[in-house]
């Protein structure tokens, strides 16, 4: 991660854990615009797996209620896959790198939830093409474009009780101007509203996937798609916040 002057032209299972994340830290006071390049973007999905590994029971559990209760081991699966490809791949190209990552995830959890999260991540992975860093901006179309990707596969909408309302609320605030006076406050933000997202799914009516057998049955039942969702925008604020 580096750091730019504003200019006017351009006004349990996961490698745990605190130790093997600090590597990826910086702790340099932020005071300029920030950049992210492949190492920043392996760090947050560093963070992502762990925040997910630590919150694996939950969401087997969650996904037990109207599924099958794979959602936890599947997304355990896919995260240990990506962690080992990164060890392995020096991709610098950002698109090339989450091309190989939505790939990788594809095929480590081949689960309807994994299935979306790839696609997602093969989504976002055109919009960088190309590009070695990108600035805040890029975060924001990270997300977005995971979230395009998940609701261009699976057909669902904001509100229809989906991974797609663990994103939204997230993305809606880092378009936000007015929302946060750096990018850690914001990003944190996101986070809280992603989180905050996924627990509203238990006031939604469930369009699709098994959930929707059960029609009014599944007012009450947190989507757990939607707080993988959250966990995935908290393991950029992790990552972020402690990027000072």
């Amino acid at each position: 991660m580096d750091y730019e002057p504003l200019r006017g032209e351009n006004i349990k299972i996961i490698h745990p854990i605190d130790e093997e994340l600090s590597w990826y830290y910086l702790h340099e006071r932020i005071t300029e615009t920030m950049t992210f390049d492949a190492d920043d973007i392996k760090g947050m999905f560093r963070c992502m797996a762990k925040a997910t590994g630590e919150n694996h029971d939950r969401l087997i559990a969650l996904d037990s209620l109207a599924g099958d209760g794979d959602l936890g081991l599947s997304l355990d699966d896919g995260y240990n896959a990506l962690l080992r490809v990164m060890d392995q791949t020096q991709e610098k190209d950002l698109g090339k790198l989450l091309f190989l990552f939505g790939k990788t995830f594809n095929t480590a959890a081949p689960s309807s939830a994994g299935t979306l999260f790839s696609a997602g991540m093969i989504h976002a992975a055109k919009q960088l093409r190309g590009q070695l860093q990108i600035e805040e901006l890029g975060i924001e179309l990270i997300l977005r474009s995971i979230m395009a990707g998940v609701m261009e596969m699976g057909g669902a909408k904001p509100g229809e009780k989906t991974i797609v309302d663990g994103f939204m609320p997230a993305v809606e605030v880092l378009n936000d101007p007015c929302e946060g006076d750096c990018f850690q406050s914001k990003m944190r933000k996101a986070a809280d509203a992603a989180i905050a997202g996924g627990e509203s799914t238990a006031d939604m009516l469930a369009i699709h996937g098994r959930a929707a057998i059960r029609g009014k049955d599944s007012i009450g039942m947190v989507d757990g798609g939607a707080v993988a969702a959250a966990l995935m925008v908290k393991g950029i604020a992790d990552y972020v916040s402690r990027a000072k």
